[in-house]
């Protein structure tokens, strides 16, 4: 499988694995020998358990930085598919403050941008308010579309 790995630029010891085609478990709980060898051919033995995640469309990882926001931040998280992903910011008070626009989003590490702005384009006040990310997920099988949706709710700190 050596054919598979790059090493990262100006490192012997650091690289990533990418294989072509996922890695079909077997059981829900299956374990993986990893050997690996550097350019020096030093040799190093892993093993890793890896379980199955259940299918379906999850938002992991998800944060604002910088948080306090100044000015401009940026949501950031990691998606299971790719999903359309729209950001609503309200008050701790439920109003909304703002609703960035949808956004098609790569499975894995995602980021989308806010200028910190309200929909008048004001700066809103200092204080703690409230994001959702909403991500949705749509497959077509013939004339049928089957949806998922996902959601993640936190706070952010608006401070100038």
């Amino acid at each position: 499988l050596g054919q598979y790995f790059v090493y990262s630029n100006n490192s012997y010891t650091k690289g990533q694995f990418v294989y072509p085609e996922p890695i079909k478990l077997t059981e829900d709980l299956d374990t993986m020998v990893l050997i690996a060898y550097d350019c020096l051919l030093n040799r190093t033995e892993k093993r890793v358990e890896v379980s199955l995640t259940e299918p379906g469309l999850k938002i992991l990882n998800a944060l604002v930085y910088p948080n306090p926001v100044k000015t401009n931040t940026f949501f950031t998280f990691t998606l299971s598919k790719a999903s359309f992903v729209r950001i609503n910011i309200y008050t701790i008070g439920g109003r909304l403050v703002k609703t960035l626009p949808e956004k098609f989003c790569q499975p894995g590490y995602n980021q989308i941008e806010w200028d910190g702005r309200d929909e008048t384009g004001v700066l809103p006040a200092n204080g703690v308010y409230l994001y959702r990310i909403n991500a949705n997920f749509l497959e077509s099988q013939g004339q049928s579309k089957f949806g998922e949706a996902s959601s993640v709710t936190d706070k952010l700190l608006i401070l100038r």
